[in-house]
């Protein structure tokens, strides 16, 4: 989610907060705010520019000061460390996230919503999928691979981002964001964020161009995305109703009944070959074999038989337990989302009055 693509989107942010101030009479860009905005963008892209043509470690602060002609203290008023000149989205970002997944948002799951972000970012980076631009991805992939100090920023920023997420799914769902379920569900819509961004980057190596990256990048993560969903199901339906803390664990004991059906079906096979173990195998040659144990031979045979005269009615119970599975769960949320409905929703989010995101 790193700004990699210098003034041309600087130009689009301007464009896209001058719209948004037109249309929307709540909120009005004053002269003051335009002139830090658009210094705040100068600096970063000329710091961007200068890190990829000279490298990180061989650019200074001064240098980049000098170049846009302000003070180094004008720059650290802007940029807290000389790693957050490269990775000035992290506020944008942050406030991205709080929409997605806080309480306000009108996707249905968590994961719907990281989904629809990336598809929006996915699809305004591709427009000028030129060849410049994927030389640009590249050397900025480079730039942090070479720098230590740079990887340790993009860690923190990520750990940072995650909290903001944990805190958006905990209002969302009534909890603390101290709790499991928001962190792990942070942590995984995360990756899912990494996986996007390791496709792009992957695919401007290659030098795929825009139809087939956006095929690719798409397909990536929504094989991640089936993945992230059936594990975090049970927290999507809670969120449509804002729960309380006993729904909470209800929904993730009926997801873990779920996975022990599958566990106790692996264990009464391995009694069962355990159970054969135990009868001893058969007896030596002129001897008779021992009780239970008629013959390996045959015994394999019979099972392999059975098998397959009974394959088609263990498939037809496999599924009608699936079925039943999913029916449970749709009733689960079902019940959980008929027991919330009525209570006040809304929360704090980026835009209130009340409280804003604190990445």
């Amino acid at each position: 989610m790193e700004d990699v693509a210098g003034a041309e989107q600087s130009g689009a942010k301007e464009t896209g907060v001058q719209d948004s101030g037109a249309e929307s009479p709540e909120w009005r860009e004053s002269l003051r705010e335009r002139k830090k905005r658009l210094t705040r963008a100068l600096i970063s892209d000329t710091a961007t520019e200068m890190f990829l043509e000279r490298g990180f470690d061989d650019v200074t602060v001064a240098e980049v000061a000098e170049a846009c002609g302000v003070s180094e203290k004008t720059v650290f008023n802007y940029f807290p460390t000389k790693e957050a000149l490269l990775f000035d989205r992290e506020p944008e970002t942050a406030a991205e996230l709080w929409r997605a997944l806080g309480p306000g948002s009108t996707q249905r799951s968590p994961v719907e919503g990281v989904v629809g972000l990336l598809a929006a970012e996915r699809q305004e980076m591709l427009v000028a999928w030129d060849a410049e631009r994927k030389a640009v991805l590249r050397r900025f992939s480079e730039l942090i691979d070479a720098s230590p100090s740079l990887q340790a920023a993009r860690r923190d920023m990520a750990d940072r981002l995650e909290r903001t997420a944990a805190e958006a799914l905990a209002a969302r769902a009534g909890v603390r964001s101290e709790e499991p379920e928001p962190r792990l569900a942070a942590a995984a819509l995360m990756a899912l964020i990494g996986i996007h961004e390791d496709a792009l980057s992957r695919c401007a190596v290659e030098g795929k161009d825009a139809t087939e990256t956006a095929e690719v990048v798409a397909a990536e993560v929504a094989r991640a995305a089936r993945v992230a969903e059936s594990g975090l199901w049970w927290f999507g339906a809670l969120t449509e109703g804002r729960p309380n803390r006993q729904q909470l664990d209800a929904a993730a004991d009926a997801a873990r009944q779920a996975g022990r059906q599958v566990v106790t079906a692996v264990r009464q096979a391995k009694v069962a070959w355990e159970e054969l173990q135990r009868q001893g195998p058969p007896g030596r040659t002129g001897e008779p074999p021992v009780p239970g144990w008629a013959s390996l031979f045959e015994g394999k045979a019979k099972w392999k038989r059975d098998m397959l005269e009974h394959k088609d009615e263990w498939k037809r119970a496999y599924r009608e337990e699936q079925l039943r599975l999913r029916r449970d769960q749709r009733e689960l949320a079902h019940q959980i989302r008929e027991g919330a409905r009525g209570r006040r929703r809304g929360g704090p989010g980026p835009g209130s009055r009340r409280a804003r995101p604190n990445p």
